[in-house]
């Protein structure tokens, strides 16, 4: 506009040109930000980005975001949506490992207070709490905790076999003596 003679800048209309020099100043910020966006959004092939990194990068970028223009932040409203839908996601993601972790170590708790005493009630309450687990919770529990509990499970189905067995013995013995009793009669 500076360039143009007074007679030109008469015939041009210099609010519409400040407003397109505005526009493409926005545009010009919005591409910077979406490429540094575009960074957190879409990491190199086989980079691995830490949730941690993941999460102060887009606070970064959601920080930057409100200094922006309100023209630069129409034109890169729909990538803030996709940061703020991954720092979502990430969120979530955390909860859940942390909800599986806290299931394990409860999980493992119950099944180390078993005893070779523990009642048929709280072996299975504890079989039940494992089996509930999530995938990556009963990935948690290590081998060792979880022979704990198969041992736990053995030994209860080797006393009941024993008290089947002796039942058994007795009312065996039983019968043989109302034989008997029934012969000498």
């Amino acid at each position: 506009y500076n360039l143009l003679t007074d007679i030109q800048k008469h015939f041009a209309d210099a609010t519409k040109l400040f407003e397109l020099e505005k526009g493409m100043a926005d545009m010009e910020a919005a591409k910077a930000w979406t490429a540094e966006a575009q960074k957190i959004l879409v990491p190199v092939t086989g980079e691995e980005i830490s949730n941690a990194d993941l999460k102060k990068g887009i606070t970064e970028l959601l920080t930057s975001f409100s200094r922006l223009s309100p023209g630069a932040q129409e034109i890169a409203k729909d990538t803030k949506l996709k940061l703020e839908t991954l720092e979502k996601n990430i969120k979530e993601e955390e909860e859940t490992e942390a909800a599986a972790i806290k299931a394990a170590e409860d999980v493992t708790k119950q099944i180390k207070a078993l005893k070779a005493s523990s009642k048929k009630e709280e072996i299975e309450k504890v079989r039940a709490a494992y089996t509930a687990l999530t995938a990556a919770a009963k990935a948690l529990v290590t081998e060792e905790t979880l022979k704990l509990l198969v041992d736990a499970e053995k030994a209860l189905a080797d006393k009941e076999k024993e008290e089947q067995d002796k039942k058994q013995e007795t009312e065996d013995k039983a019968r043989a003596l109302e034989l008997d009793n029934a012969i000498l009669a």
